[in-house]
């Protein structure tokens, strides 16, 4: 079992709704994204010096699938 939070889910959800991948500029509260990439959930790779986008991983999809 993941731990995760519901706010959590809701963006890896939202990962996965776009593709597995996709720009999370819209949340203020940066921190459940940064617990996502620390956990391995997600990966973050730069676009160019302000943008990011956000990769779900293997282990992410897993998160989803173990509701």
């Amino acid at each position: 079992m993941f731990n995760v939070t519901a706010m959590e889910r809701s963006i890896l959800a939202e990962l996965f709704e776009r593709g597995g991948r996709g720009q999370l500029s819209g949340f203020r509260d940066r921190r459940p994204i940064e617990r996502l990439v620390n956990k391995g959930f997600v990966e973050r790779q730069t676009l160019n010096s302000q943008q990011e986008e956000y990769v779900l991983t293997a282990i992410g999809k897993k998160v989803l699938d173990n509701k």
